[in-house]
């Protein structure tokens, strides 16, 4: 058709630009766009929805689906956007413009909240990744938010080192050593003291044991707040209380030099230490089986991991010394026994102190399970850098049997242990916090 005068041009149905229609100017069109959405934009309704817990939530939904770097290439486009979405406490005004970037129609709609909780973006993160947390609320005060939606403030609780999940509450330690308080905290209610003025407390999954100068002493916990069952001991000078393993207590002198557990079904506490454990991770299932790091020797090819019976006062069942294995410092046995998360310390093979974590599938280590035929074998050992160094206290728990959360200086971090050492992309997922690193809470074991 070409040279009949048709609009049309060529053969790709592309059509020439339309004559603007005579006398409509140019700015004209443009102010009947800005009046068209200027009328759209006033029949939207108000939202007081904490859209800072929202992005929170909706960046971990589809992190299984996602890259990090395609959930830090949306993050750029909210900052194009002029819109502020902070991985904190929620403390600024709604963004409503948050809904069409993600899509998330039903927040648009939200019905306004006048008394609206100012935790509500710790409850959407705690909740995502099924974990309760310690945090900060917007006066400073401490607050404890649950996955199930509850958020608790802990006046007069102040200073909180540690605490555990026990039912439908929390078992919570403040203070400082020898001003150490236990508080049983259940929502809606004030918090309750336990116990007052102790040098050490540690919990475990239903227990309690504390230290008042040379008496160590422990408990079980109720799921409503009651110590029953208490037995007692003298300790040595210098006794420094570090866990459970299973019902035994976990003990350490010198930091960590030499180890040894009391069992207070077995009476009175008969020191038998030994120098053969560095650290101490955990106990498999059961209680009867610890794995820790074993002590340096002459002759070792690099740092070791070591079966422990828990009954024999730590006694070495089993040594490894995988291939790659860094120098571990803090770390946490899976539920299942099969599971080692543990920071890295200063390193002998290239790696910075603090900014990874490493990886173990401990049976595997140990030559326990072999892969299944047909299927390449994976290196039972992964080391995974992080932007953030760990935090020191409590900074690792399961949300799952197979899934860590781990906080550090500026985030949280989650990984799939079995996923890491596959190599899969999406085995890690780490969310950046605005301020402090919430404590992450354990309990109860998954």
């Amino acid at each position: 058709m070409a040279g009949s005068g048709s609009r049309y041009r060529g053969d790709d149905n592309h059509g020439e630009a339309l004559a603007r229609l005579y006398g409509v100017a140019e700015d004209a069109w443009e102010a009947k766009i800005r009046r068209t959405l200027a009328e759209q934009a006033a029949q939207v309704r108000t939202s007081r929805v904490d859209f800072a817990g929202a992005a929170v939530a909706r960046a971990h939904r589809v992190r299984r689906r996602r890259m990090l770097s395609l959930f830090g290439t949306a993050a750029a486009v909210v900052t194009a956007a002029g819109v502020l979405v902070s991985y904190g406490l929620p403390g600024g005004a709604p963004v409503p413009s948050y809904t069409t970037l993600f899509g998330d129609a039903h927040l648009a709609t939200a019905e306004p909240d006048p008394d609206g909780d100012p935790l509500t973006g710790a409850v959407s993160l705690a909740a995502d990744l099924a974990v309760s947390l310690v945090v900060a609320t917007e006066t400073g005060e401490p607050a404890v938010v649950s996955p199930e939606g509850t958020a608790q403030t802990l006046d007069p609780v102040a200073g909180v080192v540690s605490a555990y999940r026990m039912g439908e509450g929390w078992a919570v330690v403040d203070g400082d050593p020898g001003a150490h308080g236990l508080w049983w905290v259940t929502p809606g209610f004030e918090p309750v003291p336990l116990l007052s003025d102790l040098d050490a407390v540690v919990l475990g999954d239903g227990r309690v044991a504390w230290q008042r100068g040379s008496t160590l002493s422990t408990a079980a916990l109720t799921a409503d707040g009651r110590l029953t069952g208490q037995a007692d001991t003298r300790t040595p000078a210098k006794v420094e209380l570090v866990g459970f393993a299973g019902d035994a207590v976990l003990l350490s002198q010198d930091h960590g030099a030499r180890w040894d557990v009391w069992p207070p079904a077995g009476g009175d506490y008969r020191p038998a230490w030994t120098e053969e454990v560095a650290r101490v991770f955990g106990v498999a299932p059961g209680g009867e089986t610890a794995i820790g790091l074993a002590a340096p020797r002459p002759g070792d090819p690099g740092p070791c991991l070591v079966r422990l019976r828990v009954a024999s006062g730590l006694a070495v069942t089993a040594r490894a010394c995988p291939d790659g294995l860094p120098d571990l410092g803090p770390g946490t046995l899976s539920p299942t026994g099969r599971w080692l998360v543990a920071a890295a310390t200063p390193a002998r093979r290239g790696l910075i102190a603090g900014s990874t974590v490493v990886v173990v599938d401990v049976p595997a280590v140990f030559g326990d399970r072999a892969p299944p035929a047909g299927t390449a074998r994976m290196d039972p050992v992964a080391v995974v850098p992080l932007a953030g160094a760990p935090a020191n206290r409590h900074h690792l728990v399961w949300s799952a049997p197979d899934e860590a959360v781990l906080a550090t200086a500026g985030s949280l971090v989650w990984l799939a242990p079995q996923r890491v050492l596959a190599g899969e992309p999406e085995a890690i997922d780490e969310v950046p916090l605005g301020g402090s690193a919430p404590l992450l809470v354990p309990g109860p074991r998954p």
